[in-house]
Order: C-alpha cells, then sequence, then structure tokens
C-alpha cells in the first residue's frame, strides 16, 4: 500500500470512517473496522486510551458505565481486566472484545489508512500521552499509514518536533477562525477537518489553495453528503461508509 503522503498527492475523494462503520456496528470494534474497510473507506479513525499496565486499546468512553462500572477507566485496569469485557453487537447478537491498537494495525495494514484524534486536557499528561502514542505507532511500523489528529494544537506542533515527517491533522476549534494556511505556516500540517456546521467556502478554499487536505465531519445521509461534495471536499468522513460510498457511485 502507498504511504498516506503518496495517497494524498493523488488528491482524491474518500471516505473517512468515524470509530469504523460505528452507524451499522460497535464503535471501535474489528467488526466495525472490517464493515468499513469492506464498503470501501480508505481511512478509519479510532479512540485509543492506555490501560494502567500501558497498553493502547480502542475505546471512545471516559468510563465503562455501559458496562456498570461508572466510576472504572480505561487507566484504572490492566489489560487482561479489560478483555474481559464484551461489547455486544445488536446487529449480529455477537458480543466481541475490546481492541489493542495492535489489532486493529494488523487488521488495517495493506487494506487502509488509521487515523488517531489525540484527546488533550491541554496540559503535560496529554503532550506526554501524544509521545506515547507515537512511539507505539512507530513500533509497529504504521506511522507513514497513520495520520495524527487533535483539537490541541500543542500537541501537534510537539509531534512535528519530535518527527518532521509525521503527517498531523489540525481539528478546527469550534467558534475559532483561524484559516488552515496559517496553521500550517505554524504547526506545518498537512490536513485539516472541520465540522460539517462549521465548513464554508472560504475554509475549502483556503486550504486547495495551500496544498492542505480538507475533510469535514460528519455526512451520515444524502443532505450532509451533497453539502460536502458541493464544497469540494477531499475527505468525507461518516458513521455509515457503505450509505457513502454508494452515494458516491450513483
Amino acid at each position: 500500500m502507498k504511504t498516506l503522503a503518496e495517497f494524498a498527492k493523488e488528491d482524491k475523494k474518500f471516505i473517512v470512517a468515524h470509530r469504523g462503520s460505528s452507524g451499522t456496528a460497535p464503535e471501535n470494534t474489528i467488526s466495525a473496522i472490517k464493515e468499513a474497510v469492506e464498503a470501501g473507506a480508505m481511512m478509519v479513525e479510532v479512540d485509543i486510551q492506555l490501560t494502567k499496565d500501558n497498553h493502547f486499546v480502542a475505546y471512545h468512553d471516559e468510563n465503562f458505565e455501559k458496562f456498570g462500572s461508572k466510576e472504572t477507566k480505561v487507566s484504572d485496569l490492566d489489560l487482561s481486566e479489560i478483555e474481559n469485557f464484551n461489547v455486544e453487537n445488536l446487529y449480529t447478537n455477537q458480543s466481541e472484545k475490546i481492541p489493542r491498537l495492535s489489532n486493529i494495525i494488523q487488521y488495517l495494514k495493506d487494506k487502509a489508512y488509521l487515523i488517531l484524534e489525540i484527546k488533550s486536557n491541554f496540559n503535560k499528561e496529554s503532550i506526554e500521552l501524544a509521545e506515547k502514542i507515537y512511539q507505539s505507532i512507530q513500533r509497529f511500523n504504521f506511522k507513514d499509514f497513520t495520520l495524527f489528529a487533535s483539537f490541541d494544537y500543542n500537541i501537534l506542533k510537539h509531534l512535528k518536533a519530535i518527527d518532521n515527517d509525521i503527517n498531523i491533522a489540525a481539528i478546527k476549534i469550534p467558534n475559532q477562525n483561524t484559516l488552515p494556511s496559517v496553521l500550517k505556516q505554524h504547526i506545518s500540517i498537512g490536513a485539516f477537518i472541520c465540522s460539517i456546521d462549521e465548513i464554508n467556502d472560504e475554509l475549502v478554499a483556503d486550504a486547495n489553495a495551500s496544498g492542505i487536505y480538507i475533510g469535514a465531519y460528519s455526512a451520515d445521509n444524502e443532505e450532509q453528503f451533497n453539502k460536502i461534495m458541493n464544497l469540494d471536499i477531499k475527505a468525507i468522513v461518516t458513521n455509515y461508509p457503505k450509505l457513502i460510498s454508494d452515494l458516491m457511485v450513483k
């Protein structure tokens, strides 16, 4: 598979699956990721968190309330304890485990790219976590196929200082109007991601003129899809990749 940088040069429109095919399967699970890739998604976004014994797992929520443990966080448990949780798949009446980051990369290899949104509390600990995420991706030899994204631009700047070849994307901070070209000048972003509610012609034109890949989230119906297509946006983020794939070939 081509590196992400090589793929970006092709300037194609493509589908980004938000937490996999999260509209039709349990988010951040292998089944959701598998559905997304089979539907034609070229990039899959997952949420990852660090366990107590320093393993990355794909899980979004702050706690395990859905499993009856409202006070328990991923960081409170070892990997072996987290692997005891079963995620119910309401679509297949089956259950599956919360996957490790390594499981996801193993599946995506030679099939699709990975996007990791790095969550932030805008503090030193967030930057340290970002470094650990980067180091983990390096160990799996998947850096050239991964896009690191965040609302916290200090994290992106820090990662870029560690490795200038890293692929980074700024997620637009709501109600903040910094242009993508300005962010490219200051932190060397290669991509800019914006909510469908705030995307507009000015942002898209600025990004395209500056050679910045632009994506919008989330297109989950035909109306939202048409809005994105009319704005000449390259990366279409969705919870329903099969739906968007079908609309793209209409």
